[in-house]
């Protein structure tokens, strides 16, 4: 599927040095992002009660794994952290398992680590500010 949309970085993208290390060939950069579904006006009917969530929490909010192609130039992290992008890729049909290291301040943490979430994929700059 793809598609147009706003997505909210929450951190600055992670680059894999290696192609062996990228989920998806060519796709050198990924980051966790967030990509808001408003629900529809339909759903606050009562006949749609079972339909809601809670509304104490925002659930228009879902988690994604952003990747991207950026070669030849720098990443800035001001640049990219808390900022708003406008994107267009596609979504990947399966969700994907990602093996991270731990960081240095995760003492109690061996290992790799292993997350699995569902996939962007933004290619030929399909992303600007």
């Amino acid at each position: 599927m793809s598609m147009n949309f706003f997505v909210r970085m929450t951190s600055p993208p992670t680059r894999f040095y290696s192609s062996e290390l990228q989920q998806i060939k060519g796709l050198n950069y990924e980051a966790i992002v967030e990509v808001r579904f408003p629900s529809p006006a339909w759903m606050n009917d009562r006949d749609y009660a079972i339909l809601q969530t809670n509304s104490d929490n925002d659930n228009d909010w879902r988690p994604f794994s952003l990747n991207l192609s950026i070669y030849n130039q720098t990443i800035v992290p001001s640049d990219w952290e808390n900022m708003w992008f406008w994107m267009y890729g596609r979504v990947h049909p399966n969700s994907l398992t990602w093996e991270v290291e731990p960081t240095n301040d995760s003492e109690s943490i061996t290992g790799r680590q292993e997350y699995t979430i569902p996939a962007l994929i933004i290619r030929d700059g399909g992303y600007q500010p």
